[in-house]
């Protein structure tokens, strides 16, 4: 009788609100879960690096890439001078507003070389690595390289100046121009020793902006003579 009594007392009351609980509730959850959140942060941070590397988001892409193949020792001012240079005679091909050629130096081992210790053992083979995937993904238009006779015999990836495919691919004959003769290239120490040519390519596959690039190595060698 009593609790029926009670009910009927406090039929129209509600429960007093526990302000502040709301509060409390979320400091305990963070409390426990603070490390799976600083790892959620950390992971996604992770994802992101490897998306902007793998899809070259944020980076400025290139309208022109040469590779320099070589066993020579280059500078970082000789690359830097060379991307300046060949940025001159190139143009604004990916139309970004600016004209950006990179340079990737693949330091190769020279034939009679025995690397002298395991450090440089690995540069040699992190380089042939690194060109191998330059050749897959047809990056580089333009290739320097101080021994084209024996690049030629060993990735029989160049082409003679006109594009066109040679009949054998024992030499680099008709392939190659003397890189100091190209118009603002003699300044450069390292241009002495080096030979630049051009790749060919499979049918199914091409560098980006072929065209232009093709009109831009025409145009800068058509007056200097091949190399035989």
């Amino acid at each position: 009788m009593a609790s029926e009594y009670l009910k009927w007392k406090y039929r129209n009351e509600q429960p007093e609100e526990k302000h502040g609980d709301t509060g409390r509730n979320w400091k305990n959850w963070f409390h426990y879960h603070k490390w799976f959140l600083l790892a959620g942060v950390i992971v996604l941070g992770m994802l992101g690096s490897l998306f902007s590397a793998m899809f070259g988001i944020g980076k400025t892409k290139p309208d022109l890439e040469v590779a320099a193949a070589v066993s020579v020792l280059l500078s970082d001012e000789d690359l830097h001078s060379m991307e300046e240079q060949f940025a001159h005679l190139a143009g604004d091909y990916n139309h970004d507003g600016k004209t950006v050629v990179r340079v990737h130096y693949y330091r190769l081992n020279a034939p009679d070389h025995t690397p002298e210790n395991d450090d440089e053992a690995r540069i040699y083979y992190a380089s042939e690595i690194q060109l191998a995937g330059d050749l897959e993904e047809c990056g580089s238009f333009l290739f320097l390289m101080d021994d084209p006779d024996r690049f030629q015999r060993t990735f029989q990836i160049l082409s003679l100046r006109d594009g066109s495919e040679p009949e054998e691919y024992t030499d680099a004959s008709g392939c190659t121009v003397h890189l100091s003769e190209i118009e603002g290239f003699a300044e450069i120490p390292a241009a002495e020793n080096l030979y630049l040519a051009r790749r060919r390519f499979p049918k199914t596959q091409t560098v980006k902006h072929l065209s232009e690039c093709e009109t831009m190595w025409k145009s800068v060698t058509e007056h200097v003579p091949a190399q035989n």
